[in-house]
């Protein structure tokens, strides 16, 4: 039987390279999901020797070829398995994505960071955008942390123009997180209760009644008429 790509030669490079024998059905699947022998053998050139034809097919669906391999390589990331190769693949790790964190002077022994910081939307440009607004040297757990909360360049901006000085990456997300803005008004009144306290600048003289040191009220509380 003879298919496009898959013929003779094919079936002898997949013995030669030690791949269980395919049967009729692994030709037909490889066949149509584009696992000709020139794959094979780019491939195996990169010393990838899978045995099973599911594997190859598996690679080729996600895009795994020598291009994606090599540029993988010449970052540093060798010798992965297949399933590290198909997730970095799927997540958008590639040679390029690599080469720029590293320029970044982020370079992971795990790739597996580099997979998570991209999942975050964490990239050159948002690593740059931080480092101009004063945060040089943040790890990619911070990062992928500041991202997560929202913070910007443009936040930590307002957050200095409204007199905070250099607050620390921690300051700056609590701020994001309790709903903090730089409108008119300065603050999110829902969260009036922690910006009382942590804003006093904004709301000069404001001030919580202590009702438990309240004699009246102690005193009114405790009738029982």
């Amino acid at each position: 039987m003879t298919m496009a790509g898959v013929g003779l030669d094919f079936v002898d490079e997949l013995a030669r390279q030690k791949y269980d024998r395919p049967t009729a059905a692994d030709l037909a699947r490889m066949a149509t999901h584009g696992v000709d022998l020139e794959y094979v053998r780019d491939i195996g050139a990169r010393g990838y020797h899978l045995r099973e034809a599911a594997s190859l097919v598996r690679m080729r669906d996600h895009g795994v070829d020598r291009e994606f391999i090599a540029s993988l390589d010449s970052a540093g990331y060798k010798n992965l398995d297949i399933e590290a190769l198909v997730r970095l693949r799927d997540h958008g790790v590639d040679g390029d994505y690599i080469a720029d964190m590293k320029e970044m002077g982020y370079a992971p022994a795990s790739p597996e960071e580099l997979v998570e910081s991209r999942d975050h939307g964490v990239d050159p440009s948002y690593i740059a955008s931080l480092r101009e607004a004063g945060y040089e040297r943040l790890s990619l757990q911070e990062l992928r942390r500041a991202r997560d909360h929202g913070v910007t360049r443009g936040f930590i901006q307002r957050v200095k123009a409204r007199g905070y000085g250099n607050p620390s990456l921690d300051e700056v997300i609590r701020l994001r997180d309790r709903g903090w803005t730089s409108g008119q008004g300065g603050i999110d009144r829902r969260h009036a209760d922690f910006q009382s306290a942590a804003l006093p600048t904004e709301l000069p003289g404001r001030r919580t009644r202590n009702f438990l040191s309240d004699k009246r009220f102690c005193n009114r509380g405790a009738s029982t008429d």
